[in-house]
């Protein structure tokens, strides 16, 4: 079966549980670093993510994402992994019935308590492959904007003085670091249910060691 999609049809050819003579594609519409597919086979349902290669300057570690993919998986927290594919890059997990969540549904606060017993269980993981320091991340990003003449905010640097002071303390006082998402947008939740059900947390590109408290929740649960 030939797609659209080239990349796909590699990937489609490597990984045994893809194989079908005639496997159901259907593009998933969003994803600024990964191009995402659903492909249903007689064996199951599936989500191929193919990385986009325009990602160098987001320092991406696609080894990071894919390890930290399956401890999160072994938690009970991301979705199965099936399989990665190096080329083209790509990762392949189950596919979850369920619903992406938006900022409106945070609302209920059912779904805020869900979210906190999936964090608590993130935090509660194996450690994951390397750290995600804030500080140093945006110290990055910082380097990439000035050498590539991209803009900054009018008023960017009234405030880098404060910024630096504060990621000194916040790095001062650390006490501890366990496994983080570090993206918790709402587009990375797939509730699966009602509200109050099971949380799915995908998406683990910028997951690494961090601060749990970058990764809100609820203390009481």
């Amino acid at each position: 079966m030939s797609s659209s999609d080239p990349d796909l049809d590699r990937v489609l050819e490597q990984v045994p549980e893809l194989a079908s003579a005639a496997p159901r594609v259907a593009p998933i519409p969003g994803g600024m670093t990964n191009r995402n597919y659903r492909v249903s086979t007689t064996g199951g349902d599936y989500v191929v993510r193919i990385s986009v290669r325009e990602t160098g300057q987001l320092g991406i570690d696609r080894d990071n994402e894919h390890r930290n993919s399956v401890l999160a998986a072994e938690a009970g927290v991301g979705v199965p992994v099936i399989a990665r594919v190096r080329d083209p890059e790509a990762l392949v997990v189950e596919f979850v019935e369920g619903v992406t969540l938006s900022p409106e549904d945070f609302r209920d606060g059912r779904r805020v308590s869900a979210l906190a017993k999936v964090l608590r269980r993130l935090h509660g993981a194996p450690p994951f492959k390397r750290d995600f320091d804030m500080v140093q991340v945006q110290s990055r990003y910082h380097q990439i904007v000035v050498e590539n003449g991209y803009p900054l905010p009018a008023d960017y640097a009234r405030y880098a003085d404060r910024a630096h002071t504060i990621g000194e303390l916040l790095t001062r006082t650390r006490e501890l670091t366990a496994p983080c998402h570090n993206d918790l947008m709402p587009g990375n939740f797939i509730e699966s249910g009602g509200p109050g059900s099971h949380v799915w947390l995908v998406d683990y590109e910028y997951s690494g060691n961090n601060d749990p408290c970058y990764d809100p929740r609820r203390r009481d649960q």
